[in-house]
């Protein structure tokens, strides 16, 4: 039996997740960045229940992920049953014998790898057996909604059949675009969340590539079209958009113009998109192929095979790998397919980040993607509750929109904030003049003429206690000017403490290079408002207090 070594990253998330089970916790939800070895991790937990003789069982819901983490386990020498369509089962075999020389798998084996689909299908001849398992683990877990309160969706469902296991999630990605939370104390069924590195610092310890980002001009347009229930445009919808737009010709002149050569998956919006986009490259003579979850199994295999050998160029595929697709010779990803989620973004990225010396990822965005969505190694808080609806005004600086470079020869994102470009040096248009209002300029200031900006340094002077306290004891007697006279000391602390936690925060953002239009102008980003706007005397002592707190955050 093969010795399964971990990183020690992945180690600790392992000893995470069991010290949280040791904890109470009876299901635990595994968080680790795309490519930082999630199927590794999950087959040394398989291989401690293998030997300490306790029945494992794995869920995934495609075949491709089914018979992947198959050729896992088997690696570790783990005999192994698969709960799956009769084509799956054929598939691992094959894989088994020409990765390994010989099958794993076993039809009376304690450990089982299992097609969602076919467990539900089947779930009334195996409630029994299902009683009888120990742990189950779950690939992909950010799909599994449901508990005592919320109706389960058929992960969750399968994750009921197991009434006396405990369970094991595994997701790069725990947030779902209909914002359920997957706690089970919100829509799912987990108790507690461990989470390993996030993706910078896979990036920064070489466990995955580095990556540059292009986004070409495009017609292709959603962002008026509603979204459907599950918090995502519907295939309608992106197919509608899709003809409308000459995003097939546009994904492979861009391929063309900044990929050429290079092994790359493309995400179309719908079925006919991928054919007429594959034909595309064909006709210009670059070897590409279409496939979707429609497409016959072996004809998914046998492409995947002539990718992965360098037959094919060029993959388009329909919402298929987005999720457990595993190849590091791919180099690019182009998005020609827009999305509301997060999650669906970050996977979708995530295809092209796997490490291989000297190897620098690019993705083509022609949808918008990165700027709904910020940098793919942004930092990111992950909770097991509900998206919460937060103030649009207020954002944390990490979440500063992106522009992009209107240069066409660089065309990538940036800061919004920034004046330049920082890939290219390119700098923005200004405004007309007679435009320039702090909404136009982002809140950089130092584009607002003389007398807009007088009139807003005399608006942060506040009157003193003295001229209060004798104008309103002149009206309502001495006590009443005192008391007014006490507030507007309080007032004023305020607002004191909140021109020193700005300058403060400043300070060191002028530490990290940026100039101070561009501070002016993160600062607008951030929290909505302009830095004078933001003294003004005319605002109440309770705001002073609440953005006072809110600067302080961004540098503690």
């Amino acid at each position: 039996m093969k010795e399964l070594i971990l990183r020690d990253y992945q180690n600790k998330l392992k000893q995470d997740a069991y010290n949280s089970w040791n904890e109470g916790n009876r299901n635990v939800l595994a968080v680790l960045s795309t490519g930082g070895g999630k199927s590794k991790i999950m087959s040394s937990i398989t291989l401690d229940h293998y030997r300490a003789n306790q029945r494992v069982s794995i869920m995934a819901h495609r075949n491709e992920l089914v018979t992947q983490m198959s050729l896992h386990i088997a690696e570790c020498g783990i005999p192994h049953r698969i709960i799956g369509a009769k084509n799956t089962v054929t598939q691992a075999v094959n894989i088994h014998k020409k990765n390994l020389g010989k099958s794993f798998i076993n039809p009376t084996a304690a450990t089982s790898v299992i097609g969602v689909d076919t467990l539900m299908a089947r779930s009334d001849d195996l409630t029994v057996w299902a009683k009888q398992v120990d742990v189950w683990l779950m690939d992909e877990a950010h799909h599994c909604i449901g508990n005592d309160k919320v109706d389960p969706n058929k992960w969750g469902k399968a994750v009921k059949l197991f009434t006396n296991a405990r369970g094991m999630g595994f997701t790069a990605t725990p947030v779902r675009a209909d914002g359920q939370g997957l706690g089970r104390i919100s829509d799912g069924c987990m108790d507690s969340m461990v989470i390993g590195p996030d993706t910078r610092w896979l990036i920064n310890n070489q466990h995955l590539c580095e990556y540059e980002i292009v986004c070409p001009t495009s017609d292709l347009q959603v962002e008026d079209s509603k979204l459907s229930k599950d918090g995502d445009w519907s295939s309608q919808t992106l197919r509608k958009a899709a003809k409308k737009s000459k995003i097939v010709g546009d994904v492979a002149e861009n391929y063309c113009r900044h990929a050429l050569g290079r092994k790359a998956i493309v995400f179309a919006t719908d079925c006919e998109t991928a054919d007429e986009i594959a034909k595309q490259f064909n006709d210009w003579g670059i070897n590409a192929a279409s496939v979707n979850g429609n497409s016959l199994t072996a004809y998914r295999v046998q492409v995947l095979e002539d990718f992965a050998a360098g037959k094919i160029s060029v993959l388009v595929n329909v919402d298929l790998f987005d999720e457990g697709f595993d190849l590091p010779t791919c180099e690019v990803v182009i998005m020609a397919r827009p999305t509301a989620s997060l999650g669906k973004y970050l996977q979708m990225i995530g295809r092209v980040l796997r490490f291989l010396p000297g190897k620098t990822a690019l993705v083509i965005d022609h949808v918008s993607n990165v700027i709904r969505h910020n940098l793919p190694d942004k930092r990111r808080l992950w909770t097991l509750d509900r998206r919460k609806k937060r103030a649009k005004h207020v954002k944390d600086p990490d979440e500063i929109e992106l522009t992009i470079c209107k240069s066409p020869e660089c065309a990538k994102p940036y800061e919004k904030f920034r004046e330049v470009c920082p890939y290219c040096g390119f700098a923005k248009p200004l405004p007309n003049p007679a435009d320039r209002s702090i909404e136009m300029v982002d809140g950089d200031l130092t584009l607002l003429d003389k007398a807009a900006l007088d009139k807003m340094r005399a608006a942060m002077e506040l009157e003193t206690p003295a001229s209060i306290a004798d104008r309103v004891g002149h009206v309502a007697g001495p006590i009443a000017g005192k008391a007014a006279s006490n507030r507007q000391n309080e007032k004023m602390e305020a607002h004191e403490q909140l021109e020193e936690n700005i300058a403060q925060w400043a300070g060191i953002e002028r530490v990290k290079g940026f100039t101070d239009r561009e501070i002016q102008k993160k600062f607008y980003l951030t929290a909505g408002i302009d830095v004078l706007s933001a003294l003004d005397g005319s605002r109440k002592r309770k705001e002073f207090e609440q953005l006072s707190e809110t600067v302080r955050n961004w540098y503690e």
